[in-house]
């Protein structure tokens, strides 16, 4: 089922399908007729329609390695510069610096 209409000098068209492969196969269609698709919208993801809508890969997922690498590094270097070198405490007889101790707080960091 498919709609046409305008809102405030906008065209837009809807539609509601039952399955998947008739989203694709609007879209295609839409695309072969010269109906530029912004963006489709859908309670579950479909695989290829963001081929289909034209969208590019950003790179969120590099950004979030980055960064998340750079809280690990500064948490571990934190958590070494304080047990280590500031106030060293023996509790023990363990070890100054020990990884398992502090993965809990390099995760919370």
């Amino acid at each position: 089922m498919i709609s046409k209409g305008k809102i405030e000098n906008k065209s837009y068209v809807y539609g509601i399908y039952s399955h998947e492969d008739q989203v694709l196969h609007a879209l295609d269609h839409l695309n072969h007729n010269g109906v530029h698709v912004d963006d489709a919208y859908s309670p579950f993801p479909i695989h290829g329609i963001d081929d289909k809508l034209g969208a590019k890969d950003t790179s969120l997922h590099t950004a979030g390695f980055v960064l998340g690498l750079t809280g690990t590094v500064t948490a571990l270097s934190l958590i070494t510069w304080v047990t280590v070198v500031n106030y060293p405490t023996l509790f023990g007889g363990k070890p100054f610096w020990s990884l398992p101790a502090f993965i809990p707080i390099t995760f919370e960091l």
